[in-house]
C-alpha cells in the first residue's frame, strides 16, 4: 500500500490535542460528548486516595487517542473522527482504512494509573513525551522524556501511541509487529528500556526497506493468517468435540429429531462473512469491555474448524452426555429457523443418554471444545457411552502425568474467583475444583510462576471479585501443577465457607495488611500471602464468624403453625400459596392482629424449621434511605468515605451463597418509608419473575459496569402494614403490583384465642368479657365509616400476654388504660366524652 489514508487526520488531531495541555477538562468534555452519541469511549471512573470513587479530572494525549484506537467497530472509529473533524474544523479527509494500526486493549486503554497510585508528574511526563514525538524525529528525541514514561508504563504500549502520533518516525513494538520482525532476524521481545527501543528502531530502519506504516500493515496482514489447529493439521483423521445442546439441554429434541447441531449467538448473518476472529468479535460483541473469547471462539470453530467426519459428543452442562454424532454437512446459516440458525447436519450414532459423568470426566463448561488430543479423556467418553473408539480416531498416546513441585513447607495463597465464571459457593465442603494456568486464549495467567510453586497442603484464601469483593472461603491445595483434561492446572478443595464474609473495604482499612500483594494490585488470579497476613485475615474471619455449638434446629410444621395462629387451615394455605407464587407479600391490618408474629411463623413454616439465621428484619421509617437498605458512601474509621453495603444487600449476598435454602426478609411498617427512594432500581429486581443472576443490573454506587447485583430466587419478602396509622404514605402502584396483599382481622371470636387465654390462667368469665366488650367496641369502630372503619379495629394481640403474667381483672384494666385508651384518644380526637364512655363500658 503506497498511501495510508489514516495518517493525515491522525497527525492533524495530534497537533490539536497537544494544544490542550492546560485545558485537559475540555478534552474530557469532548469525550463525554462523544459518549452521548452512543459511541464507546474510554472509562471516566477514577479512584482517589482511600478508594474514594471520583471522575477523571486530568488526561494525557495518548489516552485521548486510545478512544478511537481500541477494540471498537470501524464505524465507531469513523464516528469519533467525524465528530472531531467537525468540532475542530479539521482539513484532512476521513480515512478509508485502519488496517495495520495497532489498537489498545479495551480494559487497559489508560496510559496513567489510578489517582490513588499516580505520581504527581506522571501525566505531565506523558504530555512532554507526546509533544517530543509529534515534533521531532527519532534521532532528536529526548531519551530522558521516553525513559520517564517507560519507567512507569509498558514500553510496548507507549511505542504504540508514539506510532499513532508520528508513524514514519516511531515503530510500534506490539505483539503483531514483534512477530513480523522475527522474519528479518530482529528480536524485539526483550526490548524494555528507552535506549534499547531507540537502538531497535534505528536497526529496523537500516535493515528493512519498508517505512514503518508499511511494516505495521504487512505485520497485520500476516496476522490474519491463523496457524492451523491440530485438527486442521491432521485432516486425514477426524477431530473430536464436546458440545452443549442449548441451555440445560433444551435444544436436544430439536437436534436429534432434525439430525443437526446448532449454535445461537448475537451474529444475525452467516459466520462465513467474517475473515477472522477479530472481525467476528466486532460484529457480534463490539462494546464488550472484556472480549468474549469463548463465544467468539465457538462461532469461529463451528463455522471454520469443524469438518465433515468429525465426532461430536452432545452434553448437558458438565454432568451428562446425551448422544454422539458424526458431522455430515458443512456450516450453514438457516434463516428459516427462529433460533439456533447456525447449523451443521449430522448423523446421530447414539441418542440413548443421558449418561452421568463423574468429576473426573467433566467436560469443559464452554459450548464447544475440541478434545482431539486428550486421548485418555476421549477413550473414557467413548467408554461411558459403550461405543468402541472408531478406528479413524487416534487415541494412541497417554495424557501427560501429573507434575507436582514440592518445597516441603506450607505456603499461603490468595485465589480470585470471578462470579461471572465460577463461585466458591457452588462447592460443598470437601469438593475439589480445578483451576487452569492458562486463560481461554491459551496465554499464561498473570503470576504464572506462582502456579509452579503451589503444593499439596498449602492453604488458599478464597476471594470473590467484583461485584462481591469479599473473602468467602478457605481452601487447601490437593494437587500441584498437573494435567487435567489436557490443560495445565492446579487443584484445591473447599475446607471452610463463611456466612459472614470479609469485605475488600474492611481488608484495606487494616493497616497490618498494607503490604499484602493482592490488596495493592488485584489484577490476576493467584497471589502469594505471608503466613502473618494469612493469620491476620484468618483472625478477622473468626471474629466475624464465631464458633457456634452445633444445635439441632426445631422443626416447624403446619400443625405447629395452626396451634399458634388464630385462623383456619384454609386461610393459612391461601397465604402460603400467595407467598410461594409471588415471593413477596404484605400482611395488612389494624393494630394488634399479629402481623409481625405471623410473618416470622410463615418464614419458619416455609423453611420447615426455626432457623433464625435465615430470617432478617428491619423497620422502615421516614428517614430510612437507599444507602441504609442497599448501599452507599459511609465514613470509615480513617475518616474516608467508602461504599458500605446495606442490610438488604448483605442479606441477599448471604442467600446467594446458599441457594439450596430459603431466606426471608421481613419489613415491618413497610409503608412508613419513602419506598421508591429506598428500593431504587431494586423495584424491578424484587419481582418474582426478575429474580436470579440473569437479571442482574449495576447499582447506583457500582464502581464499574461489571459490578452487578441481583435478588436471588431463594429470598422471600414479607412486609407488614398498619392500616390504622394516618401518618403513613400509601403504597404506590409500582410497588403494590409486586406484592400479594393479605388482610388480617381481629380474631376475638376464634376458639383458639379463648383457649390461649384459658391455658394462660384466665377464668372463663374474664375471657368471655374480653370477647364481648372488644367485639362490641370493634363494631362501633367499623360503623364509624366516615372517620374510621374496619382498618382501625382493636387487634387480639393486645390480650395475648407475655409468659408469667397473671391474667385477672387488674391485668385487663391495665391493658385498657395503658394501651386501648391511648389508641381511642388518637381515633376520636377532641371527643373526650365518647372516649370516656367507651372506656367505661370496657371496664364495667
Amino acid at each position: 500500500m503506497s498511501e495510508f489514508t489514516w495518517i493525515p487526520i491522525y497527525r492533524e488531531i495530534a497537533g490539536r490535542v497537544l494544544q490542550h495541555e492546560n485545558r485537559q477538562d475540555e478534552l474530557i468534555a469532548l469525550l463525554r460528548e462523544i459518549k452521548s452519541l452512543n459511541v464507546p469511549v474510554i472509562p471516566f471512573g477514577d479512584w482517589d486516595t482511600g478508594d474514594v470513587a471520583i471522575e477523571i479530572q486530568e488526561i494525557d494525549p495518548f489516552t485521548f487517542f486510545a478512544t478511537f484506537n481500541r477494540g471498537i467497530t470501524r464505524e465507531g472509529r469513523l464516528r469519533i473522527l467525524e465528530f472531531l473533524k467537525q468540532k475542530w474544523g479539521l482539513e484532512s479527509p476521513l480515512p478509508q482504512d485502519f488496517d495495520g494500526i495497532p489498537v489498545a486493549n479495551n480494559m487497559k486503554s489508560w496510559f496513567f494509573h489510578w489517582k490513588k497510585d499516580r505520581n504527581h508528574d506522571e501525566i505531565p511526563d506523558l504530555w512532554k513525551l507526546a509533544s517530543e514525538v509529534y515534533e521531532k524525529p527519532l534521532i532528536e528525541l529526548s531519551i530522558d522524556a521516553l525513559h520517564a514514561c517507560v519507567d512507569r508504563f509498558s514500553l510496548r504500549m507507549i511505542s504504540m501511541a508514539m506510532f499513532w502520533f508520528n508513524p514514519y518516525e516511531y515503530l510500534s513494538i506490539d505483539g503483531i509487529n514483534r512477530a513480523y520482525l522475527k522474519k528479518f532476524d530482529i528480536d524485539a521481545e526483550r526490548v524494555r528500556t528507552a535506549s534499547a527501543y531507540v537502538d531497535l528502531v534505528s536497526g529496523v530502519k537500516e535493515t528493512i526497506d519498508f517505512d514503518f506504516p508499511t511494516i505495521s500493515f504487512n505485520a497485520w496482514t500476516d496476522g490474519q493468517v491463523k496457524a492451523p489447529t491440530p485438527a486442521q493439521q491432521k485432516r486425514n483423521a477426524p477431530a473430536v468435540w464436546t458440545m452443549g445442546v442449548g441451555v440445560n439441554g433444551d435444544q436436544w429434541v430439536d437436534f436429534y429429531t432434525n439430525n443437526l447441531i446448532a449454535i445461537d449467538f448475537e451474529i444475525e448473518n452467516s459466520l462465513k462473512d467474517y475473515k477472522n476472529r477479530e472481525e467476528l468479535k466486532l460484529a457480534g460483541w463490539p462494546d464488550e469491555q472484556g472480549a468474549k473469547y469463548n463465544d467468539v471462539g465457538c462461532c469461529w470453530q463451528f463455522a471454520n474448524e469443524m469438518k465433515v467426519g468429525d465426532y461430536v459428543f452432545a452434553k448437558r452442562g458438565k454432568n451428562n452426555l446425551l448422544g454422539l454424532a458424526r458431522i455430515t454437512g458443512d456450516y450453514e446459516f438457516d434463516e428459516t429457523r427462529a433460533e439456533y440458525r447456525h447449523i451443521r447436519k449430522v448423523e446421530w450414532l447414539t441418542v440413548d443418554g443421558p449418561w452421568e459423568l463423574g468429576p473426573e470426566n467433566y467436560p469443559a463448561i464452554k459450548t464447544l471444545t475440541e478434545i482431539t488430543n486428550y486421548h485418555d479423556f476421549v477413550r473414557r467418553l467413548f467408554g461411558i457411552i459403550d461405543i468402541p473408539v472408531p478406528h479413524d480416531v487416534d487415541v494412541s498416546k497417554a495424557d501427560k502425568e501429573s507434575v507436582t513441585i514440592t518445597t516441603g513447607e506450607q505456603q499461603f495463597w490468595w485465589l480470585n474467583a470471578s462470579p461471572r465464571i465460577w463461585r466458591y459457593d457452588e462447592l460443598d465442603i470437601g469438593d475439589t475444583q480445578v483451576y487452569t494456568t492458562h486463560n481461554d486464549r491459551g496465554n499464561k495467567r498473570q503470576k504464572y510462576k506462582y502456579f509452579l510453586e503451589v503444593q499439596p497442603g498449602d492453604l488458599v484464601i478464597g476471594y470473590v471479585t467484583s461485584p462481591d469483593r469479599e473473602i468467602v472461603a478457605i481452601c487447601e491445595i490437593t494437587k500441584g501443577l498437573h494435567e487435567s483434561k489436557g490443560e495445565e492446572s492446579i487443584e484445591f478443595k473447599l475446607v471452610e465457607r463463611f456466612d459472614h464474609p470479609l469485605t475488600y473495604d474492611e481488608l484495606k482499612a487494616d493497616a497490618s495488611l498494607s503490604e499484602c500483594e493482592p490488596l495493592n494490585n488485584n489484577q490476576g488470579s493467584l497471589f502469594r500471602v505471608t503466613e502473618d497476613e494469612f493469620e491476620i485475615i484468618r483472625s478477622s474471619l473468626d471474629e466475624l464468624n464465631p464458633t457456634q455449638t452445633a444445635t439441632t434446629l426445631d422443626t416447624y410444621s403446619k400443625s405447629d403453625a395452626l396451634k399458634e395462629l388464630f385462623f383456619s387451615e384454609d386461610m393459612l394455605d391461601d397465604i402460603l400459596s400467595r407467598l410461594r407464587r409471588k415471593k413477596n407479600i404484605i400482611l395488612q391490618g389494624p393494630p394488634g392482629v399479629g402481623k409481625t408474629f405471623i410473618a416470622k411463623r410463615l418464614a419458619h413454616l416455609v423453611m420447615g424449621e426455626k432457623d433464625k439465621s435465615r430470617v432478617e428484619m428491619v423497620q422502615f421509617h421516614q428517614s430510612y434511605t437507599y444507602e441504609d437498605f442497599v448501599q452507599g458512601y459511609r465514613l470509615n474509621e480513617n475518616g474516608n468515605f467508602v461504599i458500605k453495603p446495606g442490610l438488604f444487600y448483605e442479606f441477599c449476598r448471604k442467600a446467594q451463597r446458599n441457594p439450596e435454602k430459603d431466606y426471608f426478609f421481613v419489613i415491618d411498617e413497610i409503608n412508613r418509608g419513602n419506598l421508591s427512594k429506598i428500593f431504587g432500581e431494586l423495584m424491578m429486581l424484587i419481582e418474582h419473575d426478575k429474580r436470579g443472576e440473569e437479571f442482574q443490573v449495576p447499582l447506583t454506587y457500582s464502581r464499574t459496569s461489571e459490578e452487578r447485583f441481583y435478588v436471588p430466587k431463594n429470598l422471600y419478602l414479607i412486609g407488614t402494614m398498619n392500616t390504622a396509622d394516618r401518618s403513613l404514605s400509601l403504597v404506590d402502584y409500582a410497588l403494590r403490583r409486586r406484592f400479594a396483599f393479605v388482610s388480617l382481622t381481629p380474631q376475638f371470636e376464634s376458639k383458639k384465642f379463648a383457649q390461649t387465654l384459658t391455658d394462660a390462667g384466665a377464668d372463663s368469665n374474664l375471657v368471655n368479657k374480653i370477647v364481648d366488650v372488644i367485639t362490641k367496641l370493634n363494631s362501633d369502630i367499623s360503623a364509624d365509616s366516615r372517620n374510621l372503619g374496619t382498618g382501625f379495629c382493636i387487634g387480639h394481640s393486645y390480650f395475648c400476654p407475655a409468659e408469667g403474667i397473671k391474667l385477672d381483672s387488674d391485668w385487663f384494666r391495665e391493658v385498657v388504660e395503658s394501651e386501648i385508651r391511648p389508641l381511642l384518644e388518637e381515633y376520636w380526637v377532641d371527643n373526650d366524652s365518647k372516649i370516656a364512655e367507651r372506656v367505661e363500658l370496657l371496664l364495667a
